[in-house]
C-alpha cells in the first residue's frame, strides 16, 4: 500500500478549506526554478565571454579554461548536494543552493 504523502498548505490556517499542494509538486517547482537559474548563468557566461575576450585579450585556451571552471564547479556541487540531500533533505539543500547561487550572481555584478 502507498503511504499518504505529506502536504504543504497553500493558504494560512485561518483561510484553509482543505486545499493542499503535495510536497512533491513543491519540490518539482523548486527543481524547475533551480534549472532556470543554471541555464540563465550558462547563457550569461557564453554571451559575456565574447566581450571579455576582446577586453582582456584572452586566447581560446583561456576561454576553454573559464568554461571548464564553470562545469567543474557544477559537477562538484552535484556530488556535495546529493550527499547533503540524503542527510538533511532535498528541499533544504535546494533552497540553500538557490540562495547562495543568487547571492554569488549579485556579487559577480558588483565586481
Amino acid at each position: 500500500a502507498l503511504e499518504e504523502e505529506e502536504s504543504v498548505p497553500l493558504l494560512p490556517k485561518d483561510k484553509q478549506k482543505g486545499f493542499y499542494i503535495p510536497q512533491r509538486f513543491v519540490l518539482v517547482l523548486l527543481l524547475c526554478l533551480g534549472n532556470i537559474l543554471c541555464y540563465a548563468d550558462r547563457t550569461n557566461i557564453s554571451i559575456t565571454v565574447v566581450a571579455m575576450r576582446k577586453e582582456y585579450d584572452w586566447t581560446p585556451t583561456t576561454e576553454g579554461m573559464i568554461f571548464s571552471a564553470f562545469y567543474w564547479g557544477y559537477i562538484s556541487t552535484q556530488i556535495i548536494g546529493g550527499f547533503a540531500s540524503s542527510k538533511i533533505g532535498p528541499k533544504k539543500v535546494l533552497g540553500f543552493a538557490v540562495i547562495v547561487w543568487s547571492i554569488a550572481t549579485i556579487l559577480t555584478s558588483l565586481v
